[in-house]
């Protein structure tokens, strides 16, 4: 499914850069969705197997591809960049889209040998619920993509820290609701037995808050042109959030992990902010900074 996921992944940056919300609100949830009503056809059916998910998820993933050549206007035939142009366009940024794709996986793969699979399984409840608010930031970033990238100067820097601004302030707002209401929605979706996950929500709420600023700064960085810096603060980021979790995890288990998460997220944030020339002062929410925010989202349906 590589191929397929990484062509309609592609084609969410081409909606960015054409500032086509709907198409990329759309795009992104395509595929969870097609996947969640697949599962609950089999479930009800009692077709429901291991096989038969897996089936589910790669037909999600066909018709996200499908979906995605056709938002983006892409023809099957016609004019191509030639893969060396491409390659050489591309390879600057591979290193910060490694880290990246390492920062959010990683630390759930070795989280089982390390956590035992009770601990791991509810280390995964919590960041699945606990970073849903990231959609916040998602849209935020690709709003405020393109005038980045066309401004220069004073009215860049300002773009820079104003985006910044806008996700700190909602996102604090979401963080918080998670924190007081994501055990109980845990409680209601999972059962009981994800009842001991609530610290570790909890925690996630803090990553939810530094993930979002990460994701807006990490955005910054691509339209200013400096993969560099996106790549050290991700692997840097990473590196903490790994010896954090080798660190807290076995002691204390999913919150241990949860809590080097936030920590990684963190360190990511203030960097990835440090190097897009915003003050720190902007990862601080006010109030004028959540209405303009919220007029962004709205401005951008």
């Amino acid at each position: 499914m590589s191929p397929l996921t990484l062509s309609w992944i592609c084609d969410i940056g081409v909606l960015v850069a054409k500032r086509d919300f709907l198409g990329i609100v759309s795009l992104q949830l395509l595929q969870p969705t097609s996947y969640l009503v697949g599962i609950i056809v089999l479930w009800v059916t009692e077709l429901a197997t291991t096989a038969s998910v897996i089936w589910v998820f790669v037909g999600s993933n066909v018709v996200s591809f499908f979906f995605g050549l056709f938002r983006a206007g892409i023809a099957p035939k016609g004019a191509a960049t030639r893969p060396k142009m491409l390659a050489k366009g591309s390879i600057r940024y591979s290193g910060g889209a490694l880290a990246e794709s390492a920062s959010n996986r990683l630390d759930q793969v070795i989280a089982l040998p390390i956590l035992g699979a009770a601990q791991a399984g509810l280390y995964s409840v919590s960041v699945t619920v606990g970073l849903a608010p990231l959609a916040i930031a998602q849209a935020l970033s690709s709003s405020s993509f393109t005038p980045i990238t066309t401004a220069r100067d004073r009215r860049r820097k300002r773009l820079i820290s104003e985006s910044i601004s806008h996700v700190a302030s909602l996102s604090i707002v979401a963080a918080l609701l998670l924190f007081c209401f994501g055990p109980s929605l845990v409680d209601l979706l999972f059962g009981e037995a994800f009842r001991d996950a609530a610290p570790a929500i909890r925690m996630s709420a803090v990553s939810c808050f530094m993930a979002s600023i990460a994701v807006q700064a990490s955005s910054n960085l691509i339209a200013i042109g400096r993969p560099r810096q996106l790549a050290f603060t991700q692997m840097v980021s990473l590196a903490v959030g790994i010896a954090g979790l080798l660190v807290l995890g076995p002691a204390l288990g999913s919150l241990g992990a949860a809590i080097a998460s936030a920590i990684g997220y963190g360190v990511l944030a203030i960097l990835a902010v440090h190097h897009c020339h915003a003050g720190i002062r902007s990862m601080l929410p006010t109030p004028r900074a959540f209405v303009g925010g919220l007029k962004v989202l709205l401005r951008s349906r």
